[in-house]
């Protein structure tokens, strides 16, 4: 998502990292085109443009085994308990995009 405020392709921006990379920082975005501008959001991993996928196959030919860290950045809810309540969803689903992707790469 970083890359992307930078107006640059997220795939374009790993391959260029992969071979002097440590990590891998997962954060799945969309972009909403309003009238008067464009808005960057997050979503749980696997519910945005970014190709999880293709990102870890860019990374593995350098790291067999990266290590691999997630972000949420997802908005507020109407109250403290009902964002905690979705921050755990959004958790649990991301957390599922990840193992997928992971186990299609075996």
């Amino acid at each position: 998502m970083n890359s992307v405020l930078l107006l640059e392709q997220p795939l374009q921006t790993v391959r260029a990292l992969a071979p002097v990379a440590l990590s891998v920082h997962l954060k799945d975005f969309r972009i909403e085109k309003r009238p008067e501008e464009f808005r960057v959001y997050g979503v749980p991993l696997g519910e945005g443009l970014l190709d999880v996928g293709s990102v870890l196959r860019a990374v593995l030919p350098y790291h067999r085994q990266p290590s691999v860290h997630v972000e949420l950045y997802v908005g507020r809810k109407q109250d403290c308990e009902a964002t905690r309540a979705y921050e755990d969803e959004c958790v649990r689903r991301s957390a599922a995009c990840l193992h997928q992707a992971l186990a299609e790469l075996d």
